[in-house]
């Protein structure tokens, strides 16, 4: 029986320290994002901005179209809701 209680001991410690990632070391200021980081959620110069105000146009124009074509009534009302949210999405990002 203790033979049996420490084989299984044994194997569950074996397993963990197998599954278990390595500790990684943390330097100076990990946390915060060095200079010259670029957050996913910032724009990184004039062109990022630019791509996507042409994007949000390109969106709104198609949803434009697409609310023309609809006849609907369902299907209308939740591209007008796309539409706005786009349109508050340009004014946000300062499109012209």
């Amino acid at each position: 029986m203790k033979v049996v209680i420490g084989t299984t001991l044994a194997a569950v410690l074996l397993f963990g320290a197998y599954a278990a990632q390595p500790a990684q070391a943390q330097g100076w200021g990990s946390n915060s994002p060095r200079s010259g980081d670029w957050r996913g959620d910032e724009p990184r110069s004039g062109s990022d901005i630019r791509e996507r105000c042409v994007g949000l146009h390109r969106e709104a124009r198609d949803l434009r179209i697409r609310l023309d074509r609809e006849w609907n009534p369902v299907e209308r009302m939740r591209t007008e809701g796309r539409l706005r949210e786009v349109q508050d999405r340009e004014a946000r990002a300062g499109c012209r």
